[in-house]
């Protein structure tokens, strides 16, 4: 496994054996069934990265988590402003609890 995947399974230790990495733009969801962990690393611009949100939003499981990547990325940064999202920022990257 690459080591940019190593640290993104890091994010959920606990589910690494139930880990699909997929892909693929982040507006367009492959999954049918709710998911627990969705991590968003895209174009980092706020229509795109706010479109691959609301994609997997209502796919998030109870209790899920969406983390956004390059937190400090200007359009990172305003979509999740604009989204009004209250979550945490750790490593440079934006965790938003379900």
């Amino acid at each position: 496994m690459p080591a940019t995947r190593r640290r993104y399974v890091a994010l959920a230790p606990e589910a690494a054996t139930r880990i699909d990495f997929v892909v693929a733009p982040g507006e367009q969801p492959r999954a049918d069934d709710p998911v627990d962990f969705v991590f968003i690393d895209g174009a980092h611009d706020k229509d795109t990265t706010t479109a691959a949100f609301e994609a997997w939003r209502g796919r998030l499981a109870d209790g899920g988590t969406i983390v956004f990547h390059d937190y400090e990325s200007p359009g990172v940064t305003s979509a999740i402003a604009e989204l009004g999202l209250a979550g945490r920022v750790d490593d440079g990257m934006y965790f938003w609890p379900s």
